[in-house]
């Protein structure tokens, strides 16, 4: 992964919009404030020059139609001239092909991030009623790591941030691509809670976790909480 500290030396004149301009890929992972990150950041800075693309819908395809999809697709010389920053729920390897491209995403710790994914479907994802027990046994919600960056190892990001490092990854981020806006380290969370806050978990809940996250932690995605840092 590219050190977010050394990342953080980049253009302060502003962020290149139109022509000539080298085209974002922002990879949003579910529950790791993505939706923040577009609304205060991504917005802001690009405008009408932004295309939010959340018509994958990546785990609500078995992974072979999924992987398949990512990598069929061909971005248009429209599409590519239109727009100067994508945002969404894709597979990175949708756009790995794509020439000029710069990519960026955000992590969280995996624990924290599955369990966030389950307060989610209890408040707006039509899981109310169901048991912790019972997500965990719904497969399509495991390694979502895994899932999202099939074929595209993290060092290929230009960007890593982390979502327990929010302030401090933002300020990289801005200054990494030359994005002067005047934005606020503000949180899409549960309302009752911050998402620089973890949960608690007992050790027999995050044993049930890793177990069934094991591809996203044996690659190493969990992030340290030092900025640019992984777990070795």
């Amino acid at each position: 992964m590219r050190d977010l500290c050394a990342a953080a030396v980049g253009s302060s004149a502003g962020r290149l919009i139109g022509k000539n301009a080298r085209l974002l890929i922002s990879v949003h992972i579910p529950k790791t404030g993505g939706v923040t990150f577009r609304t205060a950041v991504l917005a802001p800075a690009f405008g009408d020059r932004l295309l939010l693309d959340y018509d994958d819908h990546p785990l609500a395809n078995e992974a072979s139609a999924r992987n398949a999809r990512a990598k069929a697709f061909v971005p248009d010389d429209e599409l590519l001239s239109r727009y100067d920053c994508i945002h969404g729920h894709f597979l990175a390897a949708k756009y790995a092909g794509t020439p000029g491209c710069e990519f960026a995403v955000w992590l969280r710790d995996p624990v924290q991030r599955y369990i966030s994914r389950y307060h989610y479907g209890q408040r707006e994802g039509g899981m109310a009623g169901m048991t912790f027990t019972e997500f965990c046994q719904i497969e399509r919600y495991h390694n979502t790591y895994a899932s999202y960056l099939w074929r595209f190892d993290l060092d290929r990001f230009d960007f890593v941030g982390i979502t327990e490092q929010y302030a401090r990854s933002l300020d990289i981020f801005r200054r990494r691509f030359g994005i002067s806006s005047n934005v606020e380290a503000a949180y899409n969370v549960n309302r009752q809670k911050d998402v620089t806050q973890e949960y608690d978990v007992p050790p027999a809940t995050r044993r049930l976790i890793e177990r069934n996250n094991e591809q996203d932690h044996a690659q190493q995605w969990t992030a340290d909480r030092d900025i640019g840092q992984q777990r070795g």
